[in-house]
């Protein structure tokens, strides 16, 4: 080992090699998401303006799901009968989604571009729940992964705290020192361990 670089420069190499890393990929999943949901919202504004206010007018909706969790989702639109203009939407599966463009009537002027359309909202939909599904898998792997191990690390951590005050040290003076390093670009002098 290089008597010049610590291991506790390197922990801090490592550290940061993490944070980096994790932030990167949450941050370019970040992106991707809001790249899809501007698009899926510029796209709601198309279909919006390209179908007549009829029944079986298909519009992207921003929703809750049956877990509360606010999504986008493609739904048609039932104009209700009464006097007053109002309607009300179902969602629809994504599956076959351009299929269910209308062709007849008021709306057979833009029917095979909003079918191509919907190709793409049908398509972005698809990328955006891949993207969640993989947040949400990580999320719950580094979860289980740390409450399935929790006794574990209960007793490697008794254990080591029991040797630290075997030998009359303080870890939590260590840690608190090494969580201070992790945010410095050079170790304290003091937390250089002997080589």
């Amino acid at each position: 080992m290089n008597k010049k670089i610590g291991k506790n420069q390197l922990y801090v190499e490592v550290q940061r090699a993490l944070d980096e890393t994790l932030f990167s990929a949450l941050q370019n999943t970040a992106d991707l998401l809001q790249r899809i949901d501007t698009l899926l919202l510029q796209m709601d504004y198309i279909l919006n303006i390209a179908q007549p206010p009829l029944s079986g007018k298909i519009r992207i909706e921003w929703a809750k799901d049956k877990r509360g969790r606010v999504r986008p989702m493609p739904v048609v639109w039932t104009r209700l009968k009464g006097p007053e203009v109002r309607y009300r939407y179902k969602e629809l599966p994504l599956a076959n989604l351009p299929r269910r463009a209308r062709k007849t009537g008021a709306f057979n002027e833009n029917a095979d571009w909003m079918r191509g359309l919907l190709i793409q909202v049908q398509w972005l939909l698809n990328i955006r729940g891949r993207a969640i599904e993989s947040i949400n898998k990580f999320k719950l792997t580094t979860e289980n992964l740390g409450e399935a191990n929790e006794s574990s690390f209960g007793e490697i951590e008794w254990l080591v705290g029991d040797v630290f005050k075997t030998y009359g040290l303080d870890p939590t003076t260590w840690v608190s020192k090494g969580r201070k390093l992790s945010a410095q670009s050079e170790p304290a002098e003091e937390m250089q361990a002997d080589e």
